[in-house]
């Protein structure tokens, strides 16, 4: 099987797995945002600020470095093994008895100390999923995975459901992700089994323990800004407005992510496979950057214009102030999907200290837009995104671009005639919304003017045809491009 055929075969099973648990995960979300307030939202992510850095620190990349060397022996696996039960086993104490008592401190709510010290329980069964990721990593094993994360994603969704409804508050949320976690472990292991015991003699691991620190570095530094704004709200505005803007953060990023995600687990072992092979990554990279613009931006403008309805029609009239954020919120999604492409790019080939110094300029540029930002309150957080994130993108393109052999124009092209695209979508919505508005018509049809979910349906459908005519018009190429990339998978299933 060559690389494009593995290529195809682990997106395709990688989007189905993420696909339908997260049409299942949306679902449910929307049904338990029903029945869980803003302060419930809050709580949990007051909490996560904390939870998601250190777990960047438990894994400390070497689950990345196993799958960028070229060649990884049964002594670098089982050293690779007992770093990581260390490090989480160690993270999951210093969680739940040293952070949690000091986080509820910090933030005068008592409640925090016990959705802490749950949500530290899934670094124990995280810890035995490494190596088995890893290593169906390395072989682009997708299709049983796809499985694993489909079900691991149903049963958490659906406890944290049952709890919803039994009132257990903000603990439903956390006690459904540690059950996703140990479920998704379990799973692993039975579809890559991992027998070998840890070594902790550490002798000739020097190279994948530097890759794998500056891979962990890199997102840690990348948690670090990405929650700052939630931090700082959470500080200075309180817990009801970092619930408004969680669930606004939460839905703007909730495709984004899953593009992220789907992208990051094919691109990084892909682009580390045509490098082992001594090919160059740039193709991949421009044409991974084109397609995913083209997917992108529709999305999350579509969104963004759509904002008044989803938010009135989905989640009901106690989140309708989180509107204004939502709509500035998925402007900048995109750029957000494309930046870890770059990143997975440098890191594939060996460069993940150029990849952390990128990050690292991009947290100090955030983290300073985040403090200005909230002098506005959300509307001014939101604004912080759209103002200087496209700015250091640009810059760290920039400055990756002689790693990558790429250039700085050839990158902006990857993704200029989608955006272009997606402004005449925006401008085709917002006339139709102010068409209907205007509309005189029989009191029958009021429903599909007035109420929100039949509106939502029909912007949806005038902006997915403006979409793509405006690809029609201005991208043919890349409509050429995925249709050429999707044929072969096609032919390969009727044969």
């Amino acid at each position: 099987m060559n690389l494009r055929t593995q290529v195809l075969s682990a997106l395709k099973w990688t989007l189905i797995g993420r696909l339908s648990s997260q049409i299942v995960s949306w679902a449910i979300t929307i049904v338990v945002m029903r029945l869980l307030a803003p302060n419930d939202y809050g709580l949990v992510a007051m909490t996560t600020i904390f939870s998601g850095l250190f777990a960047f620190i438990a894994e400390i990349g070497l689950g990345y470095s196993l799958v960028q060397s070229k060649e990884v022996s049964t002594r670098q696996t089982r050293q690779v093994f007992a770093v990581v039960l260390t490090s989480n086993f160690c993270v999951s104490a210093l969680l739940a008895f040293g952070v949690a008592p000091l986080a509820s401190w910090f933030f005068a709510e008592p409640r925090i100390e016990a959705v802490m010290q749950v949500i530290s329980l899934q670094f124990i069964p995280a810890a035995f999923a490494v190596i088995p990721n890893a290593t169906l990593d390395r072989a682009m094993r997708y299709r049983e995975r796809a499985f694993i994360d489909f079900s691991s994603h149903f049963l958490g969704a659906l406890l944290i459901l049952f709890l919803a409804r039994e009132g257990y508050g903000a603990l439903s949320l956390v006690w459904g992700t540690v059950f996703q976690t140990t479920f998704r472990a379990i799973g692993l292991n039975c579809i890559s089994p991992y027998f070998h015991l840890p070594l902790f003699r550490f002798s000739g691991s020097g190279q994948i323990i530097r890759f794998g620190r500056d891979v962990a570095a890199t997102q840690f530094i990348f948690y670090i800004y990405s929650q700052a704004d939630s931090f700082v709200i959470g500080k200075l505005l309180g817990g009801h407005d970092l619930g408004l803007y969680s669930v606004s953060m939460n839905l703007a990023s909730m495709p984004a992510s899953r593009f992220s995600a789907i992208l990051n687990q094919v691109a990084f072992p892909a682009m580390s496979k045509v490098k082992r092979d001594g090919g160059n990554v740039n193709q991949y990279l421009l044409k991974s950057l084109r397609g995913i613009s083209l997917l992108s931006f529709p999305v999350m403008w579509g969104m963004s214009c759509v904002s008044p309805e989803l938010v009135a029609g989905l989640l009901g009239g106690q989140w309708l102030e989180a509107t204004d954020s939502l709509a500035l919120l998925c402007l900048i999604m995109p750029l957000r999907v494309l930046s870890p492409i770059i990143n997975a790019g440098l890191q594939s080939v060996g460069r993940a200290d150029v990849s952390f110094r990128n990050t690292v300029s991009t947290a100090i540029v955030m983290c300073a837009a985040f403090v200005v930002g909230c002098q506005a309150g959300l509307p001014g957080m939101a604004l912080a995104w759209i103002s200087a994130f496209p700015l250091v993108f640009l810059a760290n393109v920039a400055l990756s671009r002689r790693h990558l052999d790429l250039t700085l124009s050839a990158v902006i092209l990857a993704f200029l005639k989608p955006l272009f695209a997606s402004l005449l979508m925006y401008g085709a919505v917002w006339g139709m919304r102010e068409g209907l508005a205007s509309l005189a018509v029989p009191p029958a049809l009021h429903a599909l003017t007035l109420l929100p979910l039949p509106r939502l349906g029909i912007l949806v459908f005038t902006g997915a045809l403006a979409y793509l005519l405006g690809n029609l018009l201005f991208n043919r190429t890349g409509l050429a491009e995925v249709m050429g990339l999707l044929r072969p998978a096609r032919l390969e299933t009727s044969s």
